[in-house]
């Protein structure tokens, strides 16, 4: 485990090394718990999920193309494909691309270095059919806030399109999901259908967590905006409050809701042309309101 710390926080962030087997999740900078003042963790894990087994989320952890790595359309069975911040993953049939399945993986070469509130970890390029890219990931504990830079260069021939999110497996004190528990946006969310896992006011600008049964997975809503976008996520109960913002449009917002924790998804999408550098920035804040002990 690595850790960086702040007067306010602890981040304790997995080892690249410790996740060579889970061909989903990024292994550079995965969070795997945060802790305000001491006393007040904030994350969970994943659990069992609704195909009987884990694929390894927990706390604040990252995925790119979760419908469709890049290169995964014209891989032929029995060839490579790249799964960002992973490997090269095996494409053993025709069949779509599954989140669930177990791949065949080669993993990348990611190296770390973490000193005081600081860690940087480095995805070192694979190339593979014209992809390849170097990922770097920073993230700094400043004071209650994380902030997560994560930076692409493209050292391949072929252009990507980078679908990345946060999946933020949210446990306010440990506790699980609970219907009191409320998510609150910056502007209106746009209902895309019947909601299971969460109920939408209707200004489109507050969602409230419905109980799990026994889990639910809505991509139910979109979010029309150009610029920065953020949630509020509070727990009455705990008096636990958390934030989060990032310096792009969200493209999508999924919202994950199992009995051991409650995951907002807020999807960027980055184009990156060969030779072209692209970034952005996430940035947590952490809080304990009176109800807090």
């Amino acid at each position: 485990m690595i850790t960086i710390a702040s007067d306010r926080l602890r981040i304790d962030i997995d080892e690249p090394d410790a996740r060579r087997e889970t061909p989903r999740f990024s292994r550079a900078g995965f969070v795997r718990q945060v802790v305000l003042d001491g006393r007040h963790p904030f994350c969970g894990e994943e659990g069992v999920s609704q195909v009987g087994f884990t694929t390894g989320g927990a706390g604040l952890c990252q995925e790119f193309g979760i419908e469709g790595p890049c290169g995964f359309d014209d891989c032929l069975p029995g060839e490579d494909f790249p799964k960002v911040g992973v490997g090269l993953l095996r494409r053993p049939d025709l069949r779509r691309y599954r989140l669930f399945h177990r791949y065949a993986c080669t993993p990348y070469a990611v190296t770390a270095e973490a000193a005081g509130d600081r860690a940087r970890f480095i995805v070192h390029p694979m190339p593979c059919r014209g992809y390849a890219l170097r990922m770097t990931q920073d993230l700094a504990a400043e004071g209650d806030r994380l902030v997560i830079d994560c930076r692409v260069e493209n050292l391949g021939e072929r252009s990507l399109v980078l679908e990345e999110y946060r999946h933020d497996f949210i446990a306010p004190g440990g506790r699980g999901a609970a219907p009191e528990q409320t998510l609150t946006f910056d502007r209106p969310l746009v209902a895309r259908w019947p909601h299971q896992a969460m109920g939408l006011s209707e200004d489109g600008r507050v969602l409230t967590v419905v109980p799990p049964r026994p889990r639910s997975y809505e991509r139910a809503v979109d979010l029309e905006a150009t610029g920065p976008v953020s949630w509020t996520f509070h727990d009455p109960a705990t008096g636990l409050v958390m934030t989060h913002t990032t310096d792009r449009p969200w493209t999508r917002f999924n919202c994950w809701v199992g009995h051991q924790s409650f995951s907002p998804e807020a999807f960027v999408t980055v184009p990156c042309r060969p030779g072209e550098t692209v970034s952005w920035r996430r940035i947590y804040g952490f809080a304990a309101g009176p109800a807090a002990t």
